[in-house]
């Protein structure tokens, strides 16, 4: 794991006018009682620190990343962004640092990559890990499922994935028939569904980037799919 983050503080300043205060004797000592009310708490230095959020997404072969940096609670639309050094430009009709690769040879499978984000005098980078291969053992494509009936689904275990999330959709993708997130076993039981045609079950591994619950939820998540029919 590496995560290097450092930030201009003015927790440093006040220090070192407490140290300059002190070495003026009794009423230096005074100053710098006085100045010590004033002092940032650390809290106050974690509340504004950055952070980069959102996700990489890998999907036929591909893969499509999108992050968010922030600085407290404000979004930052012009921090300088790469990923393993390639520069990630801000995309303001997604409201993300976007980069799409078309083959994955930026990220692969197993691999660790590290996307920094600059801004002013801060620098936060932070390592993410790609989930392993992994496939959908049911239902198999084209299966003639009863939907009016409990059904399984299942699937090999990803390695390095924290979690699972599953979509059910129509032959289209337009109408979400069921969705789930979910971790441990890697098998779920979609209750009856009341559909009958073409449906698509989409199961995504996700790995959690360390200190995501601090600097920010960065996930990489791996995609694969398959089409059944369910049937009355």
């Amino acid at each position: 794991m590496r995560t290097h983050f450092r930030y201009r503080s003015s927790l440093l300043l006040a220090l070192s006018l407490v140290t300059s205060a002190c070495g003026g004797g009794t009423e230096g000592m005074e100053e710098s009682t006085h100045l010590g009310t004033h002092e940032p708490r650390i809290e106050d230095a974690q509340e504004t620190r950055m952070r980069i959020g959102g996700a990489v997404r890998f999907d036929n072969g591909g893969s499509v990343m999108d992050f968010i940096v922030y600085r407290g609670d404000l979004q930052l639309m012009d921090a300088k962004v790469t990923f393993n050094g390639i520069p990630v430009e801000y995309d303001i009709s997604r409201g993300t640092y976007n980069l799409v690769e078309f083959l994955g040879s930026v990220f692969s499978e197993g691999r660790s990559a590290e996307v920094c984000a600059a801004w002013q005098d801060e620098l936060l980078c932070r390592t993410l890990t790609a989930p392993g291969d992994f496939s959908i053992l049911g239902p198999e494509m084209f299966q003639r499922v009863s939907g009016s009936q409990p059904f399984w689904a299942w699937w090999q275990t990803s390695a390095g994935a924290s979690r699972y999330e599953l979509t059910l959709t129509d032959s289209s993708g337009s109408d979400t028939l069921a969705r789930v997130s979910m971790s441990g076993t890697p098998s779920y039981m979609f209750y009856p569904v009341n559909y009958t045609g073409l449906a698509t079950l989409t199961v995504e591994a996700v790995a959690l980037a360390p200190d995501s619950d601090v600097l920010g939820e960065l996930t990489v998540q791996r995609m694969v799919r398959v089409s059944f029919h369910l049937e009355p």
